[in-house]
């Protein structure tokens, strides 16, 4: 069963009932909660600057393949047609998506986009390492906010990350992804 779906206006008194602030009441985060958010901080820019380049030359190398729905599935009625978007190239024969996927291996390599795994996507990597750098801050929030990841992880994903978004919202003045990881300032910053 999903939990009520609860307003932005009023969610924000809830996160914030059992915060312990210091005695002049203000907010004082915990090393580990500062680094948490460097990390989400971090791994958001990381997805951001990975994304556009992977889309596009997966795009780029399904509009020019023009491979097919696998033969299989358009019998149990999906649509006979071109895959042309990522994120439904599973639906290809087995020897096309080894096609797909060698060339795209080679498109990583050419943009220059590391790997902690030979033959991974970079884009899953970076939305995987958000999501474990988010799955951190929350357990690190836990104790200020009384709840735990895995209650956290029953909410729907949207008030997920109103939660996340939240935290991150709390933490932001306190965190320093530049010092904590060594990366030049941007000059506008």
């Amino acid at each position: 069963m999903r939990e009520p779906f609860i307003p932005l206006g009023e969610w924000f008194p809830i996160f914030l009932r059992g915060i312990t602030m210091s005695p002049d009441k203000k907010f004082a985060p915990t090393p580990e909660m500062i680094e948490a958010a460097d990390a989400v901080f971090l791994a958001m820019a990381n997805l951001s600057l990975v994304q556009p380049i992977v889309k596009n030359y997966q795009m780029l190398i399904l509009r020019e393949g023009q491979w097919r729905v696998k033969r299989a599935y358009v019998k149990e009625g999906e649509s006979d047609e071109v895959v042309l978007d990522p994120d439904h190239s599973f639906l290809m024969e087995d020897e096309d998506f080894a096609l797909y996927d060698g060339l795209c291996q080679r498109a990583r390599i050419l943009a220059g986009l590391p790997v902690k795994t030979e033959g991974n996507c970079p884009l899953l990597e970076a939305k995987s390492a958000l999501t474990d750098a988010q799955g951190r801050l929350v357990q690190a929030m836990a104790t200020v906010t009384g709840h735990s990841l895995d209650q956290l992880l029953m909410f729907s994903p949207e008030n997920y990350q109103k939660y996340v978004d939240l935290t991150l919202r709390l933490l932001a003045p306190f965190a320093d992804p530049h010092s904590r990881y060594h990366i030049e300032k941007p000059v506008s910053a």
